[in-house]
């Protein structure tokens, strides 16, 4: 092992080494040092040497006419920069955030070609002048975006989100845009394909109710109006059907409101593609309805029923069952546990109990329970607990993101951030009360201490059980 390590230290020097390594580059590079990992403010030009970058972090800087060949740029952060004239061919851009980044081309078009931008973010990105060609957006959020004077062939947007973006003189029709989520976004001259209109989440919808003219790709035979389009679209459900594409029929029902008729039409689609163990497809259908609001509660739930009676996941193949034992966890997520699609929370409250005195956890639940109570009664936790020796109790919430804050904050403050509170209390000049009875005076049966805590939410006087005091340790919480 000594020898091996030494032939790889001293047989060649690292000058050497990397000069070698970018001799093998499909492009020639003549700048000799590597792309910074880090860079604020700074300016970069035609010699940048952008086939090199990995996992970059670059903020506020400006890139002129700068060159991504073949990058491997996955797990890159562009953010608050500017990229003047410049092209992106062959990248792996994927896990990647780009944030009020600005891709513009003056003169003529700048070119991104045959990248992949999948599980990336872009928020509140501009996109001028830009070329795209053979381009992935697979599971994306694309937030408060600018797309202008654009255009965009032979590339494919799949199971991303679109929220509050302005597209204005942009073309669709060499595009494929499916099973998508718009919400709030504004079009000015766009062109779409007509076989696009009934495969995402509220796009049809948000069409209609633009005030520019929309403008629908009918393939070979042309361009058409929207209000034509959704008319031929009924002309297309009998091949849907024959094909079993279940989601595009459901969105053509809904622009009628036809409740009754997706009603008796998801039976036989949950029975096909359970049938098929066609597990994403069934995500796929359940996320539909739930998005767009079709049914109530309670139709969920029979839905979600109808489901675990039908599969049988002890008679599938092993790889078929540990697929649908992911994907049914999501499906009781969307139709079950959270219909309404709240942000979620995960609060986390470490205790010292351990086996020997875990009758502690019955009071500390209850407080759990009574304390979210009096924040929100329609609030309902799931609570679990992790045995790690001490034991950890963990607490599932679906709510608005306010009452969530509410929640989460009285619990860290009031526990897991004693301190940070303080220093907060301090630097706003808020008071925080701690009413302790003096031990000489304290009853025998006392068994609760009573802590107000004043924060941004307001004063809220919460009661806990001695065993809650005493035992929790710390917490943390997570929303998302």
């Amino acid at each position: 092992m000594e020898e091996k390590m030494n032939l790889i230290n001293n047989k060649i020097s690292y000058e050497d080494s990397l000069y070698l390594y970018k001799s093998f580059q499909p492009t020639s590079l003549s700048n000799e040092v590597l792309p910074p990992e880090k860079a604020d403010n700074k300016d970069f030009f035609d010699d940048f040497p952008g086939n090199l970058i990995q996992k970059p972090q670059y903020s506020d800087c400006r890139f002129y006419g700068s060159n991504f060949n073949s990058s491997n740029g996955a797990y890159s952060k562009f953010h608050h920069c500017s990229l003047f004239d410049c092209h992106l061919d062959n990248c792996d851009f994927r896990y990647s955030d780009f944030l009020q980044t600005k891709f513009v081309c003056d003169e003529k078009k700048a070119i991104i070609s045959s990248c992949n931008f999948s599980f990336s973010n872009f928020i509140s990105d501009t996109f001028k002048n830009v070329n795209f060609s053979g381009t992935s957006f697979r599971q994306m959020l694309i937030e408060d975006c600018d797309f202008i004077d654009s255009t965009i062939v032979h590339s494919s947007f799949e199971e991303t989100i679109f929220n509050n973006c302005h597209f204005k003189n942009l073309s669709f029709k060499e595009v494929g845009v499916r099973f998508c989520e718009f919400s709030n976004c504004r079009f000015e001259n766009v062109t779409f394909p007509i076989l696009d209109l009934a495969s995402n989440i509220g796009l049809i919808d948000l069409l209609l109710s633009q005030q520019s003219e929309i403008q629908i790709s009918l393939g070979t035979k042309g361009i058409t109006s929207l209000a034509h389009a959704i008319q031929l679209l009924y002309n297309l459900v009998p091949y849907y059907h024959k094909t079993h594409q279940y989601y595009q029929i459901i969105n053509i029902l809904l622009i009628n409101n036809e409740q009754k008729k997706i009603w008796e039409l998801l039976h036989e689609a949950f029975n096909y593609v359970i049938e098929a163990n066609d597990f994403p497809a069934l995500l796929g259908l359940c996320n539909l309805i739930v998005k767009l609001h079709v049914f109530d509660e309670n139709k969920l739930k029979l839905l979600y029923n109808r489901i675990v009676e039908t599969v049988v996941p002890e008679k599938l193949p092993y790889h078929l069952m540990k697929s649908y034992l992911v994907y049914i966890k999501n499906i009781q997520n969307l139709l079950l546990d959270n219909p309404s699609q709240y942000p979620t929370a995960q609060l986390i409250l470490k205790t010292d109990i351990d086996d020997t005195n875990r009758n502690n956890l019955l009071p500390i639940i209850n407080d759990l329970e009574t304390t979210i109570n009096v924040i929100n009664s329609d609030v309902s936790p799931v609570i679990q607990l992790k045995h790690h020796s001490p034991y950890e109790i963990i607490v599932f919430i679906c709510a608005e993101l306010p009452v969530l804050l509410q929640i989460c904050q009285t619990f860290y403050y009031t526990f897991g951030g004693l301190k940070s509170l303080k220093d907060l209390i301090g630097s706003r000049h808020e008071k925080t009360q701690n009413n302790k009875r003096n031990s000489d005076s304290m009853n025998n049966t006392q068994t609760q201490k009573s802590i107000d805590v004043s924060l941004n939410i307001g004063v809220l006087s919460v009661n806990f059980h001695k065993e809650t005091t005493e035992h929790v340790k710390s917490s943390e919480y997570f929303i998302a």
